[in-house]
């Protein structure tokens, strides 16, 4: 079972890229603020976005960059940062590890996000501010910005043999809704890394004061292979790849497509959304409330 939606993609116009050319950036602040979008053309696309639950061809994460795994998390305070690194972050290390197998996890970032305009820009307890959902098809990471952060990583980190090739490394998110209620406003949509092409992407700079990181945007495409969960649950967490050092497109740097491999993706796209046909067997969609969401990046080894 499929539902039609109006994804937010650059426009088909946009010229594409691999690296950096300086002409579509953000300047985000410690908090992770954004402060202006430069060059940044947005034109929705109609597609169709499967079950994820139901679909006979329901991703996985090597191959597709995605899955989804039932995990209940700790009693977690999602309002307070002390209690996230204390309780939520060992928990995400432990699902990650269980679920890929890896030699070590390590969790390095966190986003806690908010639909409804009252909430985003809220601090948490000695922590950031609460952002809102992504709006734009996106991976998080790039053939440079990938690289960059496990350099950034490795002043902490033992990571000598990520860096010289020897060993596997991955970046996963983990993906929740931090709510009591199934998510309804504002869900997921996930790309089959599969179906992405090199020239469906253009590189977003997020210039932050002290570091500039990298997304690759995406234009339009027929061959896009999307999926949702829908009305996830806080039982359930959400895996997105967002880099892969043994994909085809990371280990030739951008001259082949993972479709043109049978290994795994390097990375899946992803977005907020909202549907264009309700189902009418659904909730009463105006008196749940907006979507509550956490996401967790972790760096896998091995």
């Amino acid at each position: 079972m499929s539902i039609k939606a109006e994804l937010p993609y650059l426009t088909r116009e946009t010229p594409a890229s691999l690296h950096s050319t300086g002409t579509l950036y953000t300047e985000r602040d410690a908090d992770g603020t954004d402060h202006g979008v430069v060059g940044v053309v947005i034109e929705p696309a109609s597609v169709d976005v499967l079950d994820g639950r139901n679909d006979l061809r329901s991703p996985r994460l090597d191959s597709s960059g995605v899955n989804m795994v039932p995990s209940g998390p700790p009693g977690v305070d999602f309002l307070d940062d002390d209690d996230i690194r204390r309780r939520y972050l060992p928990d995400c290390r432990d699902l990650v590890a269980s679920v890929t197998g890896a030699e070590r996890v390590i969790t390095f970032d966190y986003n806690v996000r908010a639909s409804e305009p009252e909430q985003q820009g809220r601090r948490i307890r000695r922590g950031q501010r609460v952002q809102g959902p992504a709006r734009v098809v996106h991976g998080d990471y790039t053939l440079d910005g990938s690289r960059r952060r496990l350099l950034d990583l490795a002043v902490e980190h033992d990571l000598e043999a990520a860096l010289s090739g020897e060993q596997r490394w991955r970046i996963i998110n983990v993906w929740r809704n931090r709510s009591t209620r199934p998510v309804v406003h504002h869900p997921l949509a996930l790309c089959d890394g599969k179906s992405i092409r090199t020239d469906d992407l253009a590189v977003f700079e997020i210039r932050y004061p002290n570091r500039v990181g990298e997304n690759y945007f995406a234009k339009p495409s027929p061959e896009h292979r999307w999926w949702w969960y829908p009305e996830l649950t806080r039982r359930e967490a959400v895996l997105i790849k967002q880099w892969d050092s043994q994909g085809a497109m990371a280990r030739t740097a951008g001259l082949a497509d993972d479709g043109d491999s049978s290994g795994p993706c390097t990375f899946s796209l992803h977005t907020a959304f909202t549907p264009a046909d309700e189902r009418p067997d659904s909730v009463d969609r105006m008196a749940v409330e907006g979507r509550q969401s956490i996401e967790v990046r972790c760096l896998v080894l091995g």
